[in-house]
């Protein structure tokens, strides 16, 4: 796998992420995810000195940006999915998700998931990744008890 371009991949993501963003930020958590016919990706950034964070399709809303310009960002963004997806695809090494975090000081992280989610639900999958990654509940009573039961299912028997 060529270093380079995958370097390249990775700042191509970050720029674009950054450059939707329309303030000072702290650090992103971003989900992709490419499987047959789907093509995703969302972030959750969070503000300079703030500890909840803003979900990307919150930002037309909270800042009066135009949806327009919004959603280059964001079909650029998941062009830079696909092409990170491209590349992997060519060493026989697809994965199916990613989750990656980067900061204002420049640190980054990328985590590879290689599961089948042809059968997943999107919902639930974005419940369990918002709580493993941002520390998020689902305020929705349904979605709080998928969640529960989850975690509850994870849980190892002490016996």
């Amino acid at each position: 796998m060529n270093e380079s371009r995958l370097s390249s991949l990775y700042q191509g993501i970050a720029e674009t992420v950054v450059a939707a963003i329309p303030e000072e930020w702290s650090k992103v958590y971003l989900y992709g995810e490419i499987a047959d016919g789907v093509r995703k990706a969302f972030f959750f950034y969070y503000p300079k000195d703030i500890d909840a964070p803003v979900y990307v399709h919150d930002i037309p809303e909270l800042f009066q940006v135009d949806e327009e310009e919004h959603d280059t960002y964001w079909y650029r963004l998941l062009d830079h999915v696909q092409e990170l997806w491209q590349e992997f695809l060519q060493d026989g090494k697809a994965w199916t998700n990613f989750t990656m975090f980067f900061d204002h000081t420049g640190t980054f992280n990328i985590d590879y998931g290689y599961e089948d989610l042809s059968d997943a639900d999107d919902h639930e999958r974005a419940i369990l990744w918002e709580h493993t990654y941002l520390g998020l509940a689902p305020t929705d009573e349904t979605d709080r008890r998928f969640l529960e039961e989850h975690l509850n299912r994870a849980k190892p028997d002490h016996q």
